[in-house]
């Protein structure tokens, strides 16, 4: 264990106080004010407790204590997902075992295997902050994660374990960005057990070094989406198909799409409003074109209060991913196994080029396709050939004698 008092010391500020999340966050500031890396102060309050403040701003708590003449240390978990009562009630847990000469390390709240802690703590957790892809999440889960992992302890998980079920996911022939979506999803509820203090370390760390998936470099030029409009509208299954199209017209996103209800529309004055939206947003607008409203009133017999309702009334319409294939097939917009050569979201990144090809300033686009930051629009838009051979053209003239 380290020497406290020798870093308590050598700290420019006290760090021996009762512990309250305002103090602590007051000690942060002091930790940034000072430019230290990290700084650990003693709570008054609870003897033994401690906590470790870094400078990324985490703040975790750990109880020191001796057994059998041995300095010992068990981390507690974080500020985010632990109170201070409920840190010193921990302690305090501690010392009981200590009065009964038992090893509090050896002793802790029932272990749970991986899949009663994804369902009893990550699920809860990720819906509590409104996580879009808590479905997503549960479905990477049930396909991949449980049937390697479910009934394994999650202090039991090893690294070679980790490793290993890395190995088994590319053997199966999996794309890299699917096993790179598992494996961050893994990582990311192991590193919350570590939070709760349920482990005492993330088996997986290991894998902030694995190789990330190589980006498509294909997207859906002018051209292009006039093509997959022309099909769309000769395609038989009229839904899936309006579906396609209407995320084509605005840049919203296909689960989007598929959740739009007569409620959010103002047709009068073009306006579809959004009650959340994935960049936590609280709500946004889309800003309808003459066509999307057209194809819109195409669709007013209304079975339910979607727009796009399930075939038996009961719902949305699913995901229309046999739509967008045979959509693209028809269009001549396939590779040579013939798989479309992008994607239903590849339509947002169509829609962002264009209109930044039809020099629509970059802070409109951005706020069209409803981005954090324009910074985030820059990545979605990509340049036509025809503006890069202009600016060669230009760079030319400037330069010619």
């Amino acid at each position: 264990m380290s020497n406290t008092s020798g870093k308590q010391r050598k700290t420019p500020f006290g760090t021996r106080f009762a512990f309250s999340k305002q103090r602590l966050k007051q000690a942060l500031h002091d930790l940034k004010r000072y430019g230290l890396k990290q700084v650990e102060v003693v709570d008054t309050n609870s003897p033994g407790l401690h906590a470790v403040i870094y400078l990324s701003g985490r703040i975790t708590f750990f109880a020191d204590y001796q057994f059998r003449k041995r300095s010992r240390r068990k981390r507690l978990g974080s500020l985010d997902t632990l109170s201070v009562d409920d840190a010193r009630a921990k302690n305090r847990e501690i010392r009981r075992c200590l009065d009964d000469g038992v090893d509090p390390g050896t002793v802790g709240a029932k272990k749970l295997i991986y899949d009663e802690f994804f369902v009893q703590r990550y699920v809860p957790m990720a819906e509590s902050r409104n996580k879009k892809s808590v479905a997503t999440d549960q479905s990477r889960h049930a396909n991949h994660i449980k049937p390697v992992f479910g009934s394994v302890l999650l202090d039991e998980i090893t690294p070679d374990a980790v490793c290993c079920f890395y190995l088994q996911m590319q053997e199966k022939g999996l794309s890299l960005t699917t096993v790179k979506h598992v494996m961050d999803q893994f990582k990311g509820c192991l590193n919350l057990a570590v939070k709760l203090g349920l482990i005492d370390r993330n088996p997986a760390s290991f894998l902030d070094r694995l190789p990330r998936a190589p980006q498509k470099r294909n997207f859906p030029t002018v051209d292009v989406l006039a093509r997959f409009r022309a099909s769309a509208r000769a395609d038989s299954a009229v839904v899936p198909a309006r579906m396609l199209e209407l995320a084509e017209l605005t840049c919203a996103r296909i689960g989007e799409v598929m959740e739009l209800r007569w409620a959010d529309l103002d047709l009068p004055n073009r306006l579809w409003c959004l009650s959340a939206q994935k960049s936590k947003k609280p709500d946004g607008e889309i800003h309808l074109s003459c066509d999307a409203v057209a194809l819109i009133e195409e669709m007013q017999y209304r079975v339910n209060d979607f727009v796009f309702p399930s075939e038996d009334g009961s719902g949305h319409r699913s995901r229309p991913v046999r739509a967008f294939a045979r959509i693209c097939k028809r269009a001549g917009l396939v590779d040579g196994d013939g798989k479309p050569t992008f994607t239903p979201h590849g339509l947002r990144h169509g829609w962002c080029s264009a209109a930044l090809h039809a020099q629509v300033p970059i802070e409109t686009v951005s706020h069209g396709a409803r981005h954090s930051s324009v910074a985030v629009t820059r990545i979605y838009s990509h340049p036509y050939q025809e503006d890069l051979r202009a600016a060669n053209e230009k760079v030319a003239a400037l330069t010619r004698g």
